[in-house]
């Protein structure tokens, strides 16, 4: 039976899937006893060398390459597997020795092919461990409610004197970069460095961002713990980031009030319009502080109707200076909310410098601007209600032009 399957096998192009295990028996007699084969393929068998004692040596004239770029660094053989860690190299290995029960085992029967007596070359190799992740807790020491998890990951470096750490998850709002003197490191230094960026549109929503400004801003003013420990920041002729850091620090806290004002949820990840942007200011002074916000506009003409012309009541419109009041509605749209609002805008003095009549019932007042005092004064409103009650007031020009100084 087994010469004929033997010989079937053959005539088949070893397409069996199952070596006979007479003929498994037939390999297993030339080992020492206890060691079995065990099948690879359909052709092929190896010894089970979860049995056997191993002896391995790193191949280096096949990794040559790599052993002469860290050759200053190997002092020892744990040096070889340290390097190949940080560095996620696989190497090709060789073994030295092979024992079972203290036999030691021909290298050419490790594997074996059973149609024919050719020796089997084979190639081993041997994978680093994988780098280590890490938890770090980044938080404000003035304000310990101020504080995020990052999830950090030891990366893969050719610069084997250095460790780096970056996030795992490439979404997040923070975007960290951790540098730390190796074992390896000549330098003899034992400070490590902090890249930190943030990435507003990874944000679930506004107080996540706002949270990581809190944390950049305590960073630069050397408040930012690391599980606990004071981070030594030392770049402090940085002025630009400083003020940059701020500005969005204080930017950001604007956007939540107006958030919540509103009763919306504004997305980071959406665009918004520099135009509709540029209001944030002054719905914040506005509509928070309740205060004016003085812009920097200009009004050089405005068409009216000859009536409303004539109500400006002016004996002397060339020379008189007076303050031109308009208000309207205000629709924008700030991460992907539609708001609305209502104002009151003041132009402060004007000159009135000519009047070109457009119809029969309508004009165009052109103005000159008295520059050296001149202001755009702007003052909004939740709803329209508030502006028409603000608006009767006898001298509501007069008021909120006093909210403004």
């Amino acid at each position: 039976m087994l010469i004929k399957e033997l010989k079937e096998s053959i005539e088949n192009g070893t397409k069996e899937s199952t070596i006979p295990n007479e003929l498994i028996e037939v390999f297993n007699d030339e080992l020492p006893e206890g060691l079995k084969y065990v099948q690879v393929d359909s052709s092929h068998l190896s010894i089970d060398m979860n049995k056997t004692k191993q002896t391995y040596l790193v191949d280096e004239e096949a990794n040559k390459e790599w052993f002469e770029k860290y050759k200053d660094y190997i002092k020892k053989p744990v040096d070889v597997l340290e390097i190949a860690r940080l560095t996620q190299t696989t190497l090709k290995i060789k073994a030295k020795q092979i024992q079972f029960n203290n036999e030691e085992i021909d290298p050419s029967l490790i594997v074996r092919n059973v149609y024919s007596n050719e020796k089997i070359k084979f190639e081993q190799y041997i994978r680093p461990q994988e780098l280590p992740s890490i938890c770090l807790k980044f938080s404000d020491q003035r304000d310990d409610s101020v504080n995020i998890d990052l999830h950090l990951q030891m990366q893969p470096c050719d610069n084997i004197e250095q460790y780096v750490y970056s996030n795992i998850e490439q979404k997040e709002v923070i975007d960290i970069t951790m540098v730390l003197a190796s074992r390896f490191s000549r330098s003899g230094s034992n400070k490590y460095s902090l890249n930190f960026t943030i990435n507003d549109k990874n944000a679930s929503d506004m107080k996540e961002v706002l949270k990581a400004y809190k944390l950049y801003d305590a960073l630069l003013n050397k408040r930012l713990a690391i599980n606990d420990i004071l981070f030594d920041y030392s770049n402090e002729d940085d002025k630009e980031k400083r003020e940059s850091i701020n500005l969005n620090l204080q930017l950001y806290k604007k956007i939540c009030e107006i958030e919540k004002l509103f009763d919306v949820h504004f997305d980071p990840a959406i665009e918004t319009a520099a135009e509709d942007f540029s209001y944030i200011n002054e719905l914040y002074a506005c509509l928070i502080d309740k205060k004016p916000y003085l812009r920097n506009k200009i009004v050089k003409s405005i068409p009216i109707t000859k009536s409303q012309y004539e109500m400006m009541n002016c004996k002397d419109k060339g020379n008189h200076e007076f303050a031109l009041s308009t208000n309207g509605t205000l629709k924008l749209t700030l991460f992907g909310c539609d708001l609305k609002v209502y104002y009151i805008e003041i132009f402060t003095p004007m000159k009135i410098k000519e009047v070109q009549e457009k119809d029969a019932d309508n004009v165009v007042v052109f103005f000159d601007v008295v520059k050296e005092n001149y202001k755009s004064i702007c003052m909004m409103y939740l709803n329209q209600d508030e502006m028409d009650k603000k608006i009767m007031e006898k001298d509501f020009i007069e008021n909120i032009i006093k909210l403004a100084d």
